[in-house]
């Protein structure tokens, strides 16, 4: 199971969860190749939360969602 949410800084967000103690999903990351295509990734990162749930978290959103922020050309 995952979760993702819309954040307005990601930078804020990912130190929080780390704050927290919820590690990033580096491994995660890296089989999706997130940050290797920005302009179509789903989600700009990947964090543990709690209870064992992923956590997607993205500044621009999702396609689909009302508040989907594409990336500028």
């Amino acid at each position: 199971m995952h979760l993702g949410f819309q954040c307005e800084d990601i930078e804020d967000i990912v130190q929080r969860f780390q704050d927290s103690g919820f590690a990033s999903r580096h491994d995660v990351n890296i089989a999706q190749g997130l940050g290797m295509n920005p302009a179509k990734d789903n989600a700009e990162y990947k964090m543990q939360g709690p209870e064992g749930v992923m956590m997607d978290v993205s500044e621009r959103g999702w396609i689909g969602a009302a508040t989907f922020k594409p990336k500028p050309q």
